[in-house]
């Protein structure tokens, strides 16, 4: 029963293939280090623009209830009426909303030289609804985020408390934390989609709401002032196809919004059914750790059940690594992002300095000697080592270990079968042939992870 529950753990694809639908609600099923990434820019990028509306709301406010003494004010409005230039296509777009907002500026120079009489309406056609964005999608958004941030940090720390069980403890006791667990994914799970659904919602809903405002201001400011016809001419049509593609956003969101229900019900479902932890006590005691015994095997001599002996090469997923750190020294387990793919092994972290996904060197798989680590007090632990170092990993389940021996055996053997599948190319053009034999620096050398990312001053591999 175990065994078919695992072998039906995995994600089960959308039933056709949904073009509209952000990869971020799959990264996020999964959560991946790109989730977790792009979910802090995104939440940056909102208190970015937060800033900046509540900036410009009270600008124009103050500008209405002094239109006779408004030429000071003139300069401060209008400086807040461009967002930051750090704001990224993630939240605004630059073809449209951006191309909106500039405009606007543009024709509002050359316009207030000449009336203000366009000011007097601006309490119900920008501050109000400004306000109800702010008060509404913009708050509901920030609740969600809130929820997401403690979730994960929950989830985070019981993940982590469960994983440090030892294989003397009672599996009644580790089933109860199991579920705790698994309550708790769920609960992360449901955060992370709703997040997912909430973030294009909001970016809509301002693309909207900037693109309308800007648009109806410009368009007062033409028929207030039509002596300055060589402006509205130049920008008049641009802005008017700015308008249209905000109404065709507008017409197509309802489309939009039924294929995201739909994908995160099925992805939220898969994802929540391929992490439920069994109710078979026998999957909690140490003696489901296969491979027990005096000596300790090698991958190419591993049973594997046929599903992991003809699986495939390639897989990823979050492990738990050791390091030693301190003195007096002592042992932190840090979760990071392993992959094994086109014959190299390597990890992923969000950087602590930059925010970003930082990735680790990449290791050929022939030159990894994988094995589990039957000596480790921790469970479901397995060691990969190199002619310099071993690198010791825990996995959350025995399945999960299973599967990552069976993976870099079958790397290894599609390696010596088909060496040209493995080559790459570094960053700066030169290629690297037979990458399963060698050890391979990041692409991209500001985003490599630094051994002491997340684990303090620790040494992360053990030097042989």
């Amino acid at each position: 029963m175990a065994e078919a529950q695992q072998q039906q753990a995995v994600l089960t694809p959308v039933g056709k293939p949904l073009s509209l639908i952000p990869v971020g609600l799959k990264e996020a099923a999964l959560d991946s280090p790109t989730f977790r990434a792009t979910a802090v820019h995104f939440s940056e990028q909102i208190d970015l623009v937060e800033k900046w509306l509540d900036n410009y709301v009270k600008a124009a406010s103050k500008l209405a209830s002094e239109v006779s003494t408004l030429e000071a004010l003139v300069n401060t409005f209008l400086a807040y009426s461009t967002p930051p230039a750090q704001v990224s296509e993630a939240i605004l777009d630059h073809d449209y909303t951006l191309l909106a907002i500039e405009r606007y500026g543009e024709g509002a120079r050359e316009f207030w030289s000449h009336t203000l009489r366009s000011f007097k309406k601006s309490e119900t056609t920008v501050i109000d609804p400004m306000r109800v964005f702010l008060q509404t999608e913009l708050r509901n958004f920030k609740d969600a985020r809130r929820v997401l941030e403690q979730s994960q940090k929950t989830f985070d720390g019981l993940l982590s408390r469960y994983a440090s069980q030892t294989k003397s403890k009672e599996p009644s006791s580790l089933r109860e934390d199991a579920f705790q667990l698994h309550e708790s994914r769920k609960a992360y799970l449901k955060a992370s989609m709703d997040f997912c659904v909430l973030a294009p919602h909001v970016r809509a809903a301002l693309d909207r709401l900037l693109v309308k405002i800007f648009a109806d201001q410009w368009r007062e400011m033409k028929n207030s002032r039509e002596s300055t016809t060589s402006t509205f001419t130049k920008w008049g049509v641009e802005m008017e196809r700015v308008r249209g593609w905000s109404r065709d956003m507008e017409s197509s969101e309802r489309a939009f919004k039924r294929e995201l229900q739909m994908a995160r019900k099925q992805l939220e479902d898969s994802a929540e059914y391929a992490a439920r932890p069994s109710r078979e006590l026998e999957d909690y005691s140490a003696s489901t750790v296969a491979f027990l015994g005096s000596g300790a095997p090698s991958t190419a001599s591993l049973n594997f059940p046929a599903k992991h002996t003809l699986g495939k090469s390639e897989k990823q997923g979050w492990l738990f690594l050791r390091s030693i750190t301190g003195k007096p020294a002592r042992t932190v387990w840090s979760r990071r992002w392993f992959f094994v793919k086109n014959g190299i092994f390597g990890w992923l972290v969000q950087g602590i300095r930059s925010g970003g996904v930082e990735e680790s060197e990449k290791i050929g798989v022939l030159l990894c000697n994988v094995r589990p680590a039957f000596q480790e007090e921790r469970r479901f632990c397995f060691e990969v080592k190199t002619k310099d170092t071993t690198i010791l990993l825990q996995a959350e389940t025995q399945s999960e270990l299973t599967e990552w021996v069976a993976a870099f055996d079958t790397a290894k053997r599609r390696a010596l079968e088909d060496p040209r599948s493995t080559d790459s190319t570094l960053n700066n053009g030169t290629p690297v042939t037979d990458a399963a034999f060698a050890i391979s620096p990041p692409i991209a050398p500001e985003f490599a992870a630094k051994h002491t990312d997340g684990c303090g001053n620790s040494e992360q591999f053990r030097r042989l």
